[in-house]
């Protein structure tokens, strides 16, 4: 499963574990990963875990955060959870690893565990540094594409190792079907894809 870790109440509806900004996202990185009606996710047949990770105004607290992690780590057999995906970013940005970050030890927890922690990399348009916690370096940057995979203008650099679609993306919403931007939505993707390979290599008998 993924985790996605949200501004909402922790809402289990088993999975990839996701860590969101806004709960308007909510919906649409959920969609991005497992929708299955008019809007296909990535990966329909995933199962997705919400925590809370930050207030109803966007504000990310670093103990609920680290909090949402720890619980992944300690729930990761219980719910299969193998990747932990986080749409949100401070405003500092980073050239380099970022291994001072509050949540470093936490996201290495995870990773330690096995699970993949995918990272939106920030969208303030630096074409040399990401926001953190992107940046820790065992964590997964993720950057944004067009979707004729042209570059487009958030933030990147030479950490980050893989970009998806995040622009202009048709994904749920509260009132049906909406189109967002950003690295948030291109986390997703790459959560999804990540999901899809973790499944592969179970199937067929590899580590």
């Amino acid at each position: 499963p993924i985790i996605l870790i949200s501004l909402s109440e922790i809402l289990i509806t088993l999975g990839i574990a996701a860590l969101i900004r806004y709960n308007l996202d909510l919906a649409a990185i959920a969609g991005i990963i497992a929708a299955d009606g008019e809007v296909k996710g990535v990966y329909p047949d995933a199962r997705i875990i919400m925590l809370k990770g930050c207030n109803s105004q966007g504000v990310c607290y670093d103990d609920k955060i680290k909090a949402s992690i720890n619980w992944c780590i300690s729930n990761a057999k219980k719910f299969n959870i193998s990747i932990i995906s986080m749409s949100f970013g401070g405003d500092d940005l980073f050239s380099d690893y970022c291994d001072e970050d509050p949540l470093a030890v936490d996201i290495n927890n995870a990773v330690n565990n096995n699970m993949s922690v995918v990272v939106a990399s920030g969208n303030a348009g630096s074409s040399s540094g990401i926001s953190g916690p992107a940046c820790v370096e065992s964590a997964i940057p993720i950057g944004s594409i067009l979707k004729d995979d042209s570059t487009i203008n958030f933030n990147r650099n030479l950490l980050v190792k893989i970009v998806a679609p995040g622009v202009n993306i048709e994904s749920t919403y509260l009132s049906g079907h909406k189109a967002l931007s950003g690295t948030s939505m291109s986390t997703p993707h790459a959560a999804g894809a990540i999901a899809i390979i973790n499944q592969f290599l179970k199937q067929t008998g590899q580590n």
